[in-house]
């Protein structure tokens, strides 16, 4: 006779402290074939898993913003958080908030499935069980106030309403498909800021991308760009073991991999891609009907590329994955001050590639009010390249400063790139800083335009924005993008091409409530260089020409400038106003 197999003894302990153990021991779920089966954290939800508990760790608040593909379990994954914060804490509410009414149904049959499935013992005493809320106390009025229970629910929302949970107090939040969310804007920020400021607590933005200018997406930048407490967490569909098809014969492997398109050969080298990976993602074209653009919407292969905009789009998108896949992080971020390059992690400043001796150099500036929350003024450094390439990107400065002071940061970055010609926008805000820039700056790009007056052609310093001359711009622009004729390091300047629309009135703009003063300045600056510099640069074998280190840079452009460090150097900045002293005391 066969023994039965004793049965594994559960660590309470480590239930309450690991949610993976909990999960595989105590949780159950249905799997694709409808089966019960132990939620065993797959590897999304375990990456997820991962980084929530290095915050937790290190004492950091547990808030993530998830950009995701279809079926990465992290709705699954924030539910069963939702639930074990409940199981075991008293005194807890546990808040999911769901786009559609059948969606916070599905979700909330997840939680009624957990506690259905649990041993009987661990069971909680439950008060209410509806169809929006599982309340975790004493049902019996009589003896629950010598024994109350848990006191811990977990409720779902729908985001309907402007008014969703006002005057709730909530300890843990997951709000699911945010970028759905008709009110977004009016109901997180009314509700993010009752959730306790600490380690314990939990918040999950989750969503597939809808577009740009809406709450998820501005909340995704902020993230991105280390400006909110929220960690930016995101999953290529290839990342998914599951998103993968195998061939049906040895013959059918090989006729794929002969029939590759440009784009799949460009993943297959960029990523490592299999060819049942690509196999597996033509076939889900298909099943959307041969629509290329929803499937980068509902499967991204990288996070710029999720957020698919309306409008017809002014620069090739094809091109600007294939440049996006190229682009790489700065080798300096900092500050450029009267006493030199600080480093600061932070910085508006980003430099790929330092000045070269020699090197032909071109900057564009568009000019914002400099208001905190208003759009940004933006630095874009051009070099130029031997035939047949135009321009590669070297550096970038963006963030928000008042004209004149902006005026300022110019001077010093043409200074360092070799006294660069600078075109800056004098539309608006422009010609205030074109004003300062002329006292302290001599290399300045002069426009020709028709006198009406004097009836001639004459010059005035500075580039004008009027319809004609944006024209001119998108049309070069749109030239280099097409041709890859020029290279680019910015991930963020690509972001903004790709949301870089035609409107209704025929002209180019951001989408929604997007940025493009990183393509203003930009197209200004290449389409000067191409305009002005009629100086070819001294020929190279590679194309992407070598500059010396930036360490070596920064040390040579801080010759004679003592930099201590990025406070210190801000002090020492202040020195022309009248609080210099002050500033001294408070250091």
């Amino acid at each position: 006779m066969a023994l039965k197999a004793r049965p594994r003894q559960l660590n309470m302990q480590k239930c309450v402290e690991d949610f993976s153990y909990y999960a595989h021991n105590l949780l159950k779920i249905k799997d694709k074939d409808a089966r019960l089966v132990p939620f065993e954290l797959w590897d999304p939800q375990m990456q997820l898993h991962t980084v929530l508990e290095d915050l937790r760790e290190r004492n950091q608040l547990q808030r993530a913003i998830v950009l995701k593909a279809r079926q990465e379990g992290i709705s699954t994954y924030s539910e069963g958080r939702m639930f074990w914060s409940a199981h075991f804490n008293e005194n807890t509410k546990n808040v999911i908030i769901s786009h559609e009414k059948d969606s916070g149904q599905a979700i909330f049959n997840m939680c009624r499935l957990f506690y259905d499935c649990l041993p009987k013992s661990m069971r909680p005493m439950t008060r209410y069980s509806s169809k929006k809320e599982i309340v975790f106390e004493n049902p019996d009025a009589k003896t629950r106030y010598q024994n109350p229970g848990l006191r811990s629910a977990v409720e779902v929302w729908t985001a309907g309403k402007k008014n969703v949970g006002r005057s709730a107090t909530i300890h843990n939040l997951h709000a699911s498909e945010v970028a759905s969310w008709p009110f977004a804007s009016d109901v997180i920020p009314a509700l993010v800021p009752t959730i306790p400021k600490n380690n314990q607590s939990l918040i999950v933005y989750e969503s597939t991308a809808k577009g740009v200018g809406n709450f998820f997406h501005e909340e995704w930048l902020r993230a991105v760009e280390g400006t909110s407490n929220f960690k930016p967490f995101f999953l290529a569909w290839f990342d998914l073991q599951s998103y993968s098809r195998e061939f049906n014969t040895k013959k059918d492997r090989g006729s794929f991999e002969e029939h590759l398109n440009e784009e799949e050969n460009e993943l297959r080298r960029i990523y490592g891609l299999t060819l049942e990976q690509l196999y597996w993602r033509r076939i889900t074209i298909a099943d959307l009907k041969g629509d290329v653009e929803l499937f980068r919407q509902e499967y991204p292969a990288t996070a710029d590329e999720a957020f698919l905009v309306s409008g017809v789009p002014i620069f090739d998108r094809h091109k600007l994955r294939l440049m996006s896949i190229k682009c790489t992080n700065p080798e300096f971020r900092g500050d450029i001050t009267n006493r030199g390059l600080v480093a600061n992690e932070d910085g508006p400043l980003k430099l790929w590639k330092g000045p070269e001796s020699g090197g032909i150099y071109v900057i564009g500036a568009d000019v914002a009010d400099g208001g905190m929350g208003g759009d940004y003024s933006c630095i874009e450094v051009w070099k130029k390249l031997p035939n047949p390439y135009v321009a590669e990107q070297v550096a970038e400065w963006h963030g928000h400063l008042d004209p004149y002071n902006f005026a300022h940061i110019i001077a010093k970055v043409a200074t360092l790139y070799n006294e660069a010609l600078v075109g800056v926008e004098i539309n608006a805000h422009g010609l205030a800083t074109q004003q300062e820039l002329q006292r302290h700056y001599w290399n300045l790009y002069q426009q020709e335009h028709f006198d009406r007056y004097k009836n001639q052609l004459m010059n005035k310093i500075g580039w004008e924005t009027t319809m004609r001359s944006k024209k001119l711009l998108i049309a070069f622009g749109t030239h280099c993008i097409s041709d890859m004729t020029i290279i680019v390091h910015s991930s963020e300047f690509v972001r903004e091409a790709m949301t870089f629309v035609r409107d209704e009135q025929g002209s180019a703009a951001a989408s929604g409530s997007g940025y493009d003063d990183r393509i203003m300045a930009g197209l200004i600056g290449l389409f000067i260089l191409h305009q002005v510099i009629n100086e070819e640069p001294t020929e190279s074998n590679v194309f992407q020409s070598e500059a010396p280190p930036l360490s070596t840079v920064a040390k040579e452009y801080n010759k004679n400038r003592l930099t201590i460090d990025a406070e210190f150097a801000q002090i020492l900045e202040y020195g022309s106003m009248g609080d210099y002293e002050q500033s001294w005391l408070n250091y």
